[in-house]
């Protein structure tokens, strides 16, 4: 729990700033602040995991988080401007899909492997990392010019926005689901009136959830440019509430495959919320700094599946998931909500 916490206080305490960053020094120069950070973070693991000092591992985890919480904050408003505004979701699910890769792979090397070898897992992550860092620091990126901050209308305050408000909480009650659902997965399939999995094996289902959301994100891009994608979006949150009464109300087969099918649910959201929520701002500068309020949201992963732990020690693991219903419902509505108010 710790471990979860540290790394989604990153999220809570460094986006903002971070967006801030950005509107100082550009893309390109934030995009290898973010990847440096990953490979600062990776070899500090590797330096402190013989001693297994358990703080020292934690500080190695938030420089860590602090690099994916900088290419979260510069690459969603980056996707979002290389093409048309319609079009931005479909952009943005397309890839946040590629982004995916890690989470499949690194379930099953977990699973197989000792806690001692989690060592050459950061090593092979600071050698991609230290081979992106070159290769961003070769690319062009004068044609992608920021606006004067000077000519923005400061008026334009982002919080007063009701519309933007909701979309934040949608995000904050996104991520807490996909947290809590991620989370909790091994320890659900683990029950006996589930699946009765030792722990090895119920890890290495994490890859097909996580494998369900990329492939859910590599279809929603392309149905995103037939369908309006607030339409998708409330299918997909109407979809995770079915999903879960399933969940809680079955047992064996059906209850480990609708769990794992809340990945495809889940899919879409995290990136089409994002674009619906910056999609009529009308500066890039304020994209940029409405990034790092999303990105900040972001630390409902650690709230809500703090609560739904709780709520499990007194309900049970399996019942406890009905709370995430009130997630999707509000999902649902924003959704909703921005298909029937054109001021939304």
């Amino acid at each position: 729990m710790e471990v979860a916490f540290c790394f989604y206080m990153a999220y809570f305490t460094m986006s903002l700033p971070i967006s801030y960053l950005l509107n100082r020094i550009q893309y390109k120069k934030t995009l290898m602040l973010g990847i440096s950070m990953i490979l600062l973070g990776s070899i500090i693991f590797i330096i402190a995991m013989p001693t297994l000092k358990f703080e020292t591992l934690l500080l190695a985890l938030f420089i860590f988080a602090i690099g994916v919480v900088t290419l979260d904050v510069t690459t969603n408003p980056f996707m979002a401007i290389i093409g048309p505004t319609t079009t931005a979701p479909a952009r943005l699910n397309l890839g946040h899909s590629f982004t995916l890769l890690s989470t499949i792979i690194i379930p099953i090397i977990i699973a197989t492997s000792l806690s001692s070898h989690l060592s050459r897992i950061y090593i092979i992550i600071a050698m991609i990392t230290l081979s992106a860092l070159i290769f961003i620091s070769m690319l062009d990126f004068s044609h992608i010019k920021m606006p004067e901050i000077s000519r923005i209308n400061q008026k334009n305050n982002m919080l007063r926005q009701a519309s933007f408000l909701f979309g934040l909480l949608a995000i904050f009650c996104y991520m807490g689901a996909e947290a809590s659902t991620a989370g909790l997965l091994i320890n659900y399939l683990h029950l006996p009136q589930v699946m009765g999995f030792t722990l090895e094996k119920a890890a290495k289902y994490l890859s097909f959830f996580w494998g369900g959301i990329m492939l859910g994100r590599l279809v929603g891009s392309y149905i995103m440019t037939k369908i309006n994608p607030a339409k998708l979006l409330m299918f997909a949150a109407l979809s995770g509430i079915i999903l879960i009464m399933i969940t809680i109300t079955s047992r064996g087969k059906i209850a480990m495959w609708s769990f794992l099918a809340l990945g495809l649910s889940d899919s879409i959201m995290f990136p089409t919320i994002f674009g619906l929520l910056t999609g009529k701002l009308s500066h890039q500068y304020l994209k940029n700094k409405a990034s790092g309020f999303f990105a900040t949201a972001m630390v409902g992963g650690a709230f809500i599946s703090l609560f739904q732990g709780k709520l499990a020690d007194m309900i049970g693991l399996q019942h406890a998931f009905a709370g995430l219903i009130v997630c999707y419902l509000i999902i649902f509505y924003y959704a909703y909500r921005r298909i029937n108010y054109s001021h939304l």
